[in-house]
């Protein structure tokens, strides 16, 4: 890949760029999801959240990728902003006592 020569060629950078990022989170999520789902019957119902909305990221940024103008991409984006605080929120709820997410990787995972 050469060097971007237009906007649209650095918009679509930045894109596969994120695209790529939301996809290594979303593989964390799942990972962590399948662990601590496996030893919590109480708290399943919020990890689910957790990794719905967590997963959900990369998805949508994803179909941003189709989007069919620039406002519809922002639209999409702004999506999957709201599915990483919906996220963030879940880790937060999740680090309280009983906290399921103890672990410095965990608690940093999304802040």
């Amino acid at each position: 890949m050469g060097t971007p020569t237009n906007d649209f060629d650095i918009a679509g950078q930045a894109i596969r760029e994120l695209e790529q990022s939301s996809l290594q989170f979303a593989a964390f999520v799942r990972t962590l999801s399948l662990s601590k789902y496996q030893n919590a019957s109480v708290e399943r119902a919020a990890i689910m959240q957790f990794y719905r909305s967590g997963t959900s990221v990369a998805a949508n940024i994803r179909e941003s990728k189709y989007a069919e103008s620039s406002k519809d991409l922002l639209h999409k984006l702004k999506i999957a902003e709201k599915e990483l605080a919906e996220c963030s929120y879940w880790v937060g709820l999740l680090s309280q006592p009983p906290a399921l997410f103890t672990d410095l990787e965990d608690e940093n995972m999304v802040r």
